[in-house]
Parts: C-alpha cells; structure tokens; sequence
C-alpha cells in the first residue's frame, strides 16, 4: 500500500489529467457544417422573374443568358429575357427569345403581346397586327393589346373594329388613360366619316327677264 502523501499526489495528478481532457473536448473544433447545396436551375428562375418584375433587367439579364441555356424547353425563361432585352434597346434579341417563347408554350399569350408591342414600337405594323391578333385569339388579359390593335385598326380605317378594340382595352384596364383617350378621339374621327355629305345647294332661279 502507497503511503498517504503519495496517494495523494496520485490523486491529484489524476485530477489534473482529468480537468485537462475536458478542457481539451471543450476547445475542439466542432465539424463544419455542411454546405447548402447550390440553387436549382427553378430557383435561379424564380429569383430572376422576381428582379424582371422589379425592373432589374440589367442585372439579370446575365443570368437570363445562362438560363436558356440550362432550360431551353423553359417558355418563361425566353420570355423573360425576350422583356429584358426590349426593355434595354436590344430588338433583334428580344425578338428572337419573344418568338421562341411562343412557339414554346403556344396557348400563352403573353410572349405574343410583347412581340406584337415591340413590332409596333419598330413601325412594323403588318408584323404587329398578326401577333396581337393571335394575342387576343388567346384570350389576352393585357389592355394593351387591345389598344395597339385599335390603333392599328384606325390607321387602316377601320372604325368598328377600332371602336371594339378600345372599348376592350378600357374593359381590361379602367385605369388604362391612353385607351379612354383614344377612344374618345375615335368616335369623333369616325362620326365626321360617317356623316351623310350635305345635299348641294339648289342653283338659284334665273330671273325671267320680259319684254
């Protein structure tokens, strides 16, 4: 048997040994945690449609370009791209993601609005007219479609149909000023047509003149 002093230099050196060991769990790195996995494609888009709708096109427009091509079956993707590129002066881009949207999801009015209103912004009138027709075929919720059309049909002048088309545009969009202005400005324009030429005053009579 150990003597006392000794027993209890053992013990205390125990002691220590024990209070080091916690001490050294205690500072232990803890493991890293794991790292979030990267976006999906979906994710990515749905982040891009939410900085279109906050008009940050520039900003994104990058990415948009990098996702046609992870998704080229994504109609939204081309669409949205096709409304950025028209939204930064670059037509001939957005007219290609805008038709390609279309053919993507073709019961989809929305890639034909735009495509119609940004031919009508180039002068391409014919162009224009064809893809917001097929807009309103699809049952277009956008007054504007409406309202090009009007404007289109009374440059061609036709007045019923451009009367019919404001009226639309003001049924979609009661708020929409340019198609009540329109409109009003139509019905003016197209009651002066319409009115019966005045009948030609009769020759006034000769006086006889007798002997």
């Amino acid at each position: 048997m150990l003597p006392l002093p000794r027993l209890r230099s053992a013990a205390l050196l125990c002691l220590l040994l024990a209070v080091s060991l916690l001490a050294a769990c205690q500072k232990q790195t803890p493991p890293p945690l794991p790292s979030a996995p990267p976006p999906t494609p979906a994710e990515r888009l749905g982040k891009a449609r939410q900085s279109v709708a906050a008009g940050n096109c520039a900003a994104v427009r990058p990415e948009l370009d990098e996702l046609v091509r992870q998704l080229p079956q994504s109609a939204e993707a081309f669409l949205l791209l096709g409304l950025c590129a028209a939204k930064e002066q670059l037509p001939d881009r957005a007219e290609a993601a805008l038709a390609k949207a279309a053919s993507l999801d073709p019961a989809n009015p929305q890639p034909l609005e735009a495509l119609g209103i940004l031919r009508y912004t180039q002068s391409r009138f014919p162009a224009a007219k064809e893809a917001l027709s097929q807009a309103a075929d699809r049952h277009s919720a956008n007054p504007q479609t409406y309202y090009y059309l009007g404007n289109l049909d009374m440059q061609a002048g036709n007045c019923p149909s451009a009367l019919d088309n404001y009226r639309k545009a003001m049924a979609k969009g009661p708020t929409f000023a340019a198609a009540a202005k329109e409109y009003r400005a139509a019905v003016a324009a197209c009651t002066k047509v319409n009115q019966p030429a005045a009948a030609p005053a009769a020759a006034a009579a000769k006086p006889r003149v007798g002997k």
